[in-house]
């Protein structure tokens, strides 16, 4: 595996966040002698960031190579049929709704901040058949639960333009995608005794109760314990945000209205 150098000049603390995501994801990925891997770094990116054979000649993943079409590539619309077929779309739609509900700016849908995960088998050079989906892994995770952002609609709607971007109108235009994702969605805000905000808030308390004693003796901690209570009511006031807009007779109007 060849080292990747790291540029800490335009942002340190964005870079250094950059490098150890990208080091935990290397670590992840699945080993043995037949898979090769390939780790790209960006929706757009021109060849990979990372292969586990350096011996392979191959510039690009067989699942680069098919998906060239949009959102993927600069090609035509992408058919879902053939975008199911080498993406793991169940896996990435569901990181997409953890996304949205906790405001974070990166991700697939948000179309920047990613690793892109590609498989193949077999030996050099006959490596163009796709031995696993792709999957995508948001980074730069620090920037989430954002107040400014907590009616933001689920749908997205790109920060500068205010519309949505190229991967989040190919989602939302599918029916079978959007189906998926809603379901998702409704799962994960459900504010039920047993369900994940339940789950959620509990965990946050009793964090806070282990923490609280060193928190309180740390002259440094500006106001920790308070965080705590306010990312649980963070978390109550976005699921009832998210469960309107998901009630609502045309949950897209918001995203229409933009436009």
């Amino acid at each position: 595996m060849s080292t990747i150098s790291f540029s800490y000049t335009t942002c340190a603390h964005s870079s250094l966040l950059y490098a150890v995501d990208h080091q935990f994801f290397k670590n992840r990925m699945e080993e043995g002698d037949d898979n090769l891997l390939y780790l790209y770094k960006s929706a757009d990116a021109k060849s990979p960031l990372e292969k586990k054979k350096e011996a392979c000649d191959s510039t690009d993943s067989p699942t680069f190579t098919s998906l060239k079409c949009h959102p993927f590539g600069n090609g035509g619309q992408c058919d879902a049929d053939e975008v199911d077929d080498h993406v793991n779309m169940d896996v990435l739609l569901t990181h997409a709704a953890i996304e949205a509900v906790t405001t974070t700016y990166s991700g697939f849908l948000d179309g920047q901040n990613m690793f892109i995960a590609d498989y193949a088998m077999g030996t050099c050079p006959d490596v163009y058949k796709a031995d696993k989906k792709r999957e995508v892994y948001a980074w730069d995770l620090d920037y989430c639960f954002k107040h400014h952002r907590i009616d933001r609609s689920i749908y997205g709607c790109d920060r500068t333009s205010g519309k949505q971007t190229k991967q989040q109108e190919f989602v939302f235009s599918n029916q079978g995608f959007l189906d998926t994702y809603n379901d998702k969605m409704k799962r994960l805000v459900a504010t039920g005794t047993g369900e994940i905000i339940h789950k959620a808030k509990d965990y946050l308390g009793q964090l806070e109760h282990t923490l609280k004693p060193c928190l309180e003796k740390d002259v440094n901690s500006n106001g920790a314990l308070e965080s705590f209570e306010t990312l649980k009511k963070y978390l109550v006031h976005r699921s009832k945000v998210i469960t309107k807009e998901l009630d609502s007779p045309d949950p897209l109007c918001s995203i229409k209205m933009t436009e």
